[in-house]
């Protein structure tokens, strides 16, 4: 809660790697929220950081080339999202090997998908988005439909194309193509989700 988290973001990684890799107390409030009952305001601080990181790993290191801009899109909605998972297939997770090992428990919660491309689930509370490395679109899916097909996030199974792709299910779908942006972000201000 010092006031040095928010102005030096050395201060705030190094702080949050050491909460999350000191996996006896603390550890990652997205896998042991248990540990953080009381302080959900400090919580909040680290999930917000973790979702950033999680942001810049998938659309800068998971895939070669953003050529849409998601990250800059997606960092702006970082603090509203209460928590995020990338999924990654088994040959981004082989690439990727060297860059996984360097981040340790920070990526402990990251997941699988025996889809054709790695995942990126991204929960809003009432709204989880799901991107896709390289081209396709963003679906977006309301609460009961994730507490129905994703109630188990962190769960150790793959995930398939078949329950990241419902267009039938899905809220809103969106190709990134033309003003994509704008489109994407109407659709969750409907849900009452703002960039910051």
């Amino acid at each position: 809660m010092s006031a040095a988290f928010d102005q030096s973001d050395d201060v705030k990684t190094r702080l949050v790697n050491y909460v999350v890799n000191d996996v006896q107390r603390l550890g990652d409030p997205r896998l042991k929220s248990a540990s953080w009952m009381g302080i959900e305001e400090s919580k909040d601080k680290v999930l917000q950081h973790l979702s950033k990181e999680d942001i810049i790993f998938f659309f800068k290191k998971v895939m070669t080339y953003d050529v849409h801009g998601r990250a800059n899109f997606w960092l702006k909605y970082a603090p509203s999202m209460s928590r995020s998972r990338p999924l990654l297939t088994d040959v981004d997770r082989s690439r990727l090997g060297a860059a996984l090992a360097r981040r340790g428990n920070t990526t402990r919660h990251f997941g699988r998908t025996t889809g054709q491309h790695s995942a990126f689930l991204l929960d809003f509370g009432n709204v989880l988005a799901i991107e896709f490395e390289g081209v396709g679109a963003c679906y977006l899916y309301d609460a009961k439909t994730r507490d129905r097909y994703f109630r188990d996030f962190f769960t150790d199974t793959p995930f398939n194309d078949q329950k990241l792709k419902m267009p039938n299910q899905a809220l809103y779908r969106k190709n990134h193509q033309g003003n994509w942006e704008w489109v994407l972000g109407q659709a969750l201000a409907q849900s009452g989700i703002y960039p910051t």
